[in-house]
């Protein structure tokens, strides 16, 4: 199955995708911590009209996160002709998860926008980066189109899409250096106000003289 749909990628890429209509999605926090889990959507949201029974898609992601896990949800989870969604292995050194796909039975398609699958990441450091779905091997078909019957096989009918990233920060869980010095000369400060008698550099009201 990975080979005939890695030799539709070459078909559907010689072809050419003319407007994006269908849109893969990328759902995760802006902002984050070193430290955390997070939780990132992939969702498919229909275009017009469009028919879909499949896709296949690779997502790449900052060296800041870690990938710990994939969990298939939405339409594809409940009614996969191939028994759930498949992809290659999760290497949480990598930064790709390759080979995502799944589909449906021949006589079923999508009845709407629905999430394909969420993945859990452990954010391992700081920085800014994306995570995307991989326009060029990406691919989203409906029902396989028997036309061409000198082959013996029909090849499915590539429906036309666009990608939707997610942009995100990880940050320090620590205050910077910087900051620890600030808070340590305002502590400071604190305390010695609270050393001082009580009154001292009181102005005293003067006595006059008679």
């Amino acid at each position: 199955m990975k080979f005939f749909l890695k030799a539709f990628v070459l078909t559907l890429c010689a072809a050419g995708v003319a407007s994006a209509a269908s849109v893969f999605t990328v759902a995760a926090p802006s902002s984050v911590t070193a430290g955390s889990t997070i939780n990132v959507d992939v969702a498919l949201t229909l275009g017009s009209g469009d028919v879909v029974q499949g896709y296949q898609i690779d997502l790449d992601f900052p060296s800041f996160l870690s990938a710990q896990s994939l969990t298939e949800s939405g339409y594809f989870a409940t009614n996969s002709v191939i028994g759930g969604i498949s992809f290659d292995t999760i290497d949480p050194t990598a930064i790709s998860i390759t080979t995502i796909y799944d589909q449906l039975d021949a006589a079923d398609q999508l009845p709407g926008d629905t999430v394909l699958f969420t993945i859990d990441f452990l954010v391992t450091g700081t920085g800014t980066g994306t995570i995307s779905v991989n326009p060029v091997t990406a691919l989203l078909y409906g029902p396989l189109d028997m036309n061409p019957a000198a082959s013996g096989f029909g090849l499915p009918t590539p429906v036309d899409f666009s990608v939707s990233d997610a942009m995100l920060t990880a940050s320090s869980s620590t205050p910077e250096p910087a900051s620890w010095l600030l808070f340590a000369g305002a502590l400071t400060l604190f305390a010695g106000h609270c050393q001082r008698p009580f009154g001292a550099g009181m102005l005293k009201p003067s006595r006059s003289k008679r």
